[in-house]
């Protein structure tokens, strides 16, 4: 079983290699997280490096090479409108930014006693959600078919022997079976990312009904 690590996230973040859903938790745990910002701008410089080691095509003099590397640093439009800052709630503003709904509050469904979850449209091939749980819930054994990132971001979430807080992620791979709580005295709001999730028990084909 092999389970994804931050370092490679965040190194395939500055590669601009991961899929849409794992770029917004990344862009997100960024903001959370002044550790994770050193370690994309090595990644970001290695890719830099390694693409003006690359030969000048013929056709290419070396002034249209350096304005296509400026143009590779300009931002994209529409990005300050999205830029990813903390507002007064726990959800940050680039998540609600890809909430459908008016971000004054987001629109949860029940999952089970205590948990409630809001599935964020438009990354297909992926499950990008919010969840929401109160103190004292353990969700349901289950395991994964693909990579999961979890990244807290209100409260505290245990998963195995380790305790996560606010601005750090819980990973699991394909083949992981889990079963995280939620541990401390505050409702805990997460930003997950999975492929391939499964609840497994007795339980198993009800819940997979409800989160399908």
């Amino acid at each position: 079983m092999t389970v994804l690590t931050r370092e490679e996230l965040l190194a395939a973040y500055g590669a601009g290699t991961t899929s849409p859903g794992m770029s917004l938790l990344c862009a997100v745990h960024l903001d959370l997280d002044a550790g994770a910002s050193r370690l994309v701008g090595a990644a970001e410089e290695l890719g830099g490096t390694m693409l003006q080691a690359l030969p000048v095509p013929p056709q290419m003099t070396p002034p249209d090479l350096a304005a296509m590397m400026a143009r590779l640093d300009e931002p994209e439009a529409g990005s300050a409108q999205k830029a990813v800052s903390l507002a007064d709630t726990a959800i940050p503003a680039a998540v609600r930014a890809a909430i459908s709904e008016d971000d004054r509050s987001v629109p949860w469904r029940f999952r089970m006693p205590g948990l409630s979850e809001y599935v964020l449209p438009g990354f297909d091939g992926e499950k990008v959600s919010l969840l929401r749980a109160r103190p004292g819930v353990a969700i349901p054994h289950h395991d994964h078919h693909g990579d999961e990132a979890t990244l807290v971001l209100k409260g505290h979430l245990k998963d195995g022997e380790s305790i996560y807080e606010r601005g750090q992620i819980a990973f699991a791979g394909e083949g992981h079976h889990h079963h995280p709580e939620i541990v401390g005295d505050d409702i805990c709001i997460c930003l997950a990312v999975s492929r391939g999730l499964h609840f497994t028990g007795l339980l198993g084909p009800a819940l997979n009904y409800l989160v399908d």
